[in-house]
């Protein structure tokens, strides 16, 4: 097993303040799963992965609190990234899932540690399978997104490997004042939120096409 930090290719500086949805979800963490039948190359994930958080900063970015209120301070300080390897076979670490939580595919954030700044907001582990497969494992705490903003940083990896250009994103640095601007009152009264603690992994099988230095074993 080798964990290597990796880090924006052009880092930025931010600082996202929270509002009181994100308050609701201090302490929470998403998992999710992605299988390849195929060997995907670290060195090329890793590269496509900087450019994907030069895009999308706020994933490696650590919480703090300033006068009582969450923020997420981004000045490149990176999102530990894993290689390991198994002897599962690809359907084996897919039924695990189901039947033993498949957590091993998963360096998971640990949601009130990060809260308080002790530890990353996001993680990723990559498991080379048996078969030659691969699994890729990503963990962030829930206040850097919903799974808008979790899918927005995938379609960024994908394309950046893909050495395709990347859309840009809209970042928003004060969430409470944006929603106050454009949400009636009484929306802010009743954020929604989804809960998903270490025992709900979220599991996805696909093909990571036009991925530049993947083996084709």
């Amino acid at each position: 097993m080798s964990t290597q930090l990796i880090r924006p290719s052009h880092a930025q500086r931010l600082e996202i303040r929270c509002n009181a949805g994100d308050a609701i979800v201090a302490n929470l963490a998403t998992h999710f799963v992605f299988f390849f039948e195929r060997h995907l190359d670290m060195m090329a994930l890793g590269r496509a992965f900087a450019q994907a958080l030069t895009n999308l900063p706020i994933f490696a970015g650590r919480i703090g609190i300033d006068n009582g209120r969450m923020r997420i301070r981004c000045e490149g300080q990176g999102v530990p990234f894993t290689s390991v390897s198994s002897n599962r076979t690809f359907r084996e670490a897919i039924r695990s899932a189901s039947e033993d939580t498949g957590l091993w595919l998963v360096d998971p954030v640990n949601g009130a540690t990060a809260r308080w700044g002790l530890g990353p907001v996001c993680k990723v582990r990559v498991t080379h399978l048996a078969d030659d497969a691969t699994a890729i494992g990503f963990s962030w705490h829930h206040a850097v997104g919903d799974m808008q903003t979790f899918m927005h940083f995938m379609n960024a990896w994908s394309a950046a490997a893909a050495d395709k250009p990347l859309a840009e994103p809209l970042i928003v640095e004060d969430a409470l004042a944006t929603s106050t601007s454009i949400s009636p009152p009484m929306a802010l009264g009743t954020p929604g939120c989804v809960a998903s603690g270490l025992a709900n992994l979220h599991v996805v099988r696909c093909t990571w096409r036009r991925m530049r230095g993947s083996s084709e074993r």
